[in-house]
């Protein structure tokens, strides 16, 4: 089966006062369609940073990332950013909801950037997540556990083929944590989309399809 995404050689380091930190240190990594993989590793260890790098959000100083056989870092800043809004997903540990607008309104912005009307979609996808009767709600009248499915149904209103969450759980307690871990997986299995979720928490990761160890810029 040919990759969703492949990543080749991936190289990134970040200066630190005078001392150079090379966190990723020559990464391969394919995630097939439908698959759902997490990257895991202690604090540092270079999995966030990977994470953006395959999602065209942190340019790599060495190597090459293929989606969907296009080069993204090939692609001008203009066109990576529509790729990204048109094809991608993200979820943060942050829900980066904006506190003025309603669920549905936050909901609809990565499609009113398209220039797209998907408010049919955005209210199925808010059901989808449990939130059928808040739709109308501002982040402050949400729990954090209902503020993350709010964030999980604005990843998908654009109806990516690849959903990248970092750190999902981070700031939830444990019983929202597994709430939240298995809707992703069952929205990601349910429309065949690709998955890749940066934890800490192994107890969680064991759930996907794969789990993928980076120790020290390296997969272990």
């Amino acid at each position: 089966m040919t990759p969703r995404l492949s990543a080749r050689g991936l190289q990134r380091s970040f200066r630190i006062g005078g001392n150079r930190i090379q966190v990723l240190r020559g990464i391969d990594l394919d995630l097939a369609p439908g698959e759902s993989v997490f990257l895991c590793g202690a604090s540092g260890a270079g999995k966030t940073t990977l994470l953006y790098t395959i999602a065209g959000l942190e340019t790599p100083e060495a190597g090459t990332v293929e989606f969907e056989r296009r080069s993204l870092y090939g692609l001008s800043g203009n066109a990576l950013a529509r790729l990204r809004n048109e094809r991608m997903g993200f979820v943060f540990q942050s829900y980066f909801l904006l506190p003025e607008l309603t669920a549905l309104e936050n909901v609809l912005l990565p499609s009113m950037i398209g220039g797209k009307n998907t408010e049919s979609r955005a209210k199925e996808l808010l059901d989808r997540v449990g939130l059928k009767d808040r739709m109308d709600h501002l982040p402050a009248e949400l729990s954090g556990g209902e503020q993350q499915r709010v964030a999980i149904a604005r990843s998908l209103v654009n109806d990516p083929s690849i959903l990248f969450a970092d750190e999902p759980t981070g700031n939830l307690d444990s019983k929202n944590g597994e709430i939240i871990i298995a809707l992703l997986l069952d929205l990601a299995k349910a429309d065949g989309r690709t998955l890749a979720v940066v934890t800490h928490d192994d107890r969680l990761a064991s759930r996907g399809d794969r789990l993928v160890r980076i120790v020290d810029g390296l997969l272990a």
